[in-house]
């Protein structure tokens, strides 16, 4: 640590570092799992949040109009169609798995 740098920055960076790692292992595990993530309500949420699917351009662009070149909506649209889901839970969906594609690698399929 340089005599400028703050200790609460240094927790902070590794803080988000060990939330990467963390968020990314438990993406993988949903990704490689050969259980079906659509069947249960659950799974599909967490892969929904966790994984994504398909084109997540939506997320940083709103006037992203789906082709047949960006792979839809998959993920979020399976999510949607679990009984009790209102539109308010799956924006929060949305939300989330932004927020999870941030600080982890998938950022870079964001852009």
């Amino acid at each position: 640590m340089t005599r400028t740098q703050n200790p609460a920055d240094l927790i902070d960076t590794q803080l988000m570092a060990d939330l990467s790692e963390a968020l990314t292992y438990c993406r993988n595990l949903l990704a490689t799992h050969t259980r079906d993530m659509s069947e249960h309500p659950v799974d599909a949420l967490l892969y929904a949040v966790l994984v994504g699917h398909g084109c997540e351009a939506l997320l940083t662009d709103p006037t992203h109009q789906h082709d047949e070149f960006c792979g839809g909506d998959e993920s979020m649209a399976i999510a949607a169609e679990f009984p009790g889901l209102s539109p308010e839970i799956v924006a929060k969906l949305r939300r989330l798995r932004l927020a999870v594609a941030t600080v982890t690698a998938d950022r870079a399929q964001l852009h």
